[in-house]
């Protein structure tokens, strides 16, 4: 189970507070399961969520001559 991430290690991960870990977890961004009282992230889910957050800059039109 290395694979499971606590709400802490998701935290250091991102360099995000606490609270802004919990509004993803519950928006949906970020898939996590919980196990008794706590949460879990699978590093997959984690991996997709930062995935997703990558911005690609359009591609500039050529020259205008």
């Amino acid at each position: 189970m290395d694979d499971l991430l606590s709400i802490q290690e998701v935290m250091k991960l991102l360099k995000m507070s606490r609270p802004t870990v919990d509004k993803l977890i519950h928006s949906g961004e970020i898939r996590a399961s919980k196990m008794g009282r706590q949460w879990r992230v699978q590093r997959r889910d984690l991996r997709a969520y930062v995935e997703s957050c990558v911005v690609v800059p359009e591609a500039e039109d050529g020259p205008t001559e």
